[in-house]
């Protein structure tokens, strides 16, 4: 290991959507600094969106393919989640931290952690939260940033390129690594449907270009709804998230209370009424999702509604409207489906309900 290292643990986040050269430079210059280099992957488990069109394995697989054989050796990767939380998410990184090290055999303190840190805009407030850890802040190494890197390849793509030009397009902000990564991912997806995800966004949010005042804040209202150890899921039928599991539910309409609009977009969806004596009964929580990154289309604020309904028979419930189907999900595997959960839908499940395993943060 080089003998000027200054700490022994360097924990470097990102979301790496692509790995480009910014990020290699940052890597390599921490590698000087650091002797083993936990490399945190963010936006983990989450279904594929223009935002997040690569699984953090991909992402890892570009960073790995970019190293020398003894930096390989170094580097550490931890898959983390969003949360739509911040504490929550804090603990999971320093617990997952914590996790590698000792399953590492490394023994340290908080003293030897580096935080390798650049502090791009607001998104990167987040550095600041983990005080008892050592700071390394590098200057940007250069003006390569990974959202136009996206909606590069994504413009190409919907313009009728292929996805091998489309991506040779990139070859100038990436390293030679993460190209050939991209391509065998392209060769064994489908990039056109994560386009048509992209056109949709965009078209929507021009939608909204012209209104007056400041930017639109949507409100909806989504249904947690639990049976008979069953969650009731819908699947989109409708971009962005087209084909994705999802909560029963709706915007908030202008002349209508929360409530209404939970048992309107309920029925609307799957075609089942819940009736207002059945609705207050059940009724075990209420709160409010606010993430502003939650949703693609925008600042989208949703009042989640928890239902735990005492029958022993499901209701019967199918697809109308936006969904395309309606189901009742097994508690047990709500989970393994994580990956396929539009927006923070499967965050509002766990927040609610508990779903992820015990011990996870």
């Amino acid at each position: 290991m080089p003998q000027r290292c200054r700490y022994q643990t360097g924990v470097f986040i990102g979301r790496f959507q692509p790995y480009h050269l910014g990020h290699a430079q940052m890597l390599a210059r921490a590698l000087e600094l650091v002797q083993v280099c936990i490399v945190v992957i963010g936006s983990a488990h989450q279904a594929a969106s223009p935002k997040n069109p690569w699984s953090w394995m991909v992402r890892a697989e570009m960073i790995r393919r970019s190293l020398t054989p003894e930096h390989v050796r170094r580097v550490v990767f931890l898959p983390l989640r969003d949360y739509y939380n911040g504490d929550r998410w804090a603990r999971a990184l320093q617990t997952g931290v914590a996790q590698v090290l000792a399953e590492s055999g490394i023994r340290t303190d908080a003293g030897s952690i580096a935080l390798i840190s650049h502090y791009k805009d607001a998104s990167s407030a987040y550095l600041r939260w983990f005080p008892q850890w050592q700071t390394l802040a590098f200057a940007r190494q250069n003006s390569i940033d990974a959202t136009p890197l996206r909606d590069h390849f994504f413009a190409a793509l919907d313009s009728g390129m292929s996805p091998g030009n489309a991506l040779a397009n990139l070859r100038k902000q990436v390293p030679a690594s993460t190209l050939d990564v991209l391509q065998q991912w392209a060769s064994g997806h489908e990039p056109s449907e994560l386009a048509a995800e992209w056109r949709a966004i965009r078209d929507y949010q021009a939608s909204w270009a012209q209104a007056p005042g400041w930017p639109p804040i949507l409100v909806t209202v989504d249904n947690v709804i639990e049976c008979a150890g069953r969650m009731l899921v819908i699947e989109r039928e409708r971009r962005p998230g087209k084909g994705y599991l999802a909560l029963p539910g709706g915007l908030l309409n202008p002349h209508e209370t929360i409530q209404a609009t939970a048992v309107r977009g309920l029925r609307e969806a799957t075609g089942w009424a819940l009736d207002d004596n059945t609705a207050r009964a059940a009724l075990a929580d209420v709160q409010v999702f606010d993430h502003p990154d939650r949703d693609p289309r925008g600042r989208v604020i949703t009042h989640a509604h928890y239902f735990q309904l005492p029958y022993k028979t499901l209701p019967q419930v199918a697809g109308h409207d936006s969904a395309r189907s309606a189901r009742w999900l097994n508690r047990e595997n709500v989970a393994i489906e994580e990956a396929r959960f539009f927006s923070d839908h499967f965050h509002i499940l766990d927040r609610m309900c508990g779903v992820l395993p015990d011990g996870d943060a």
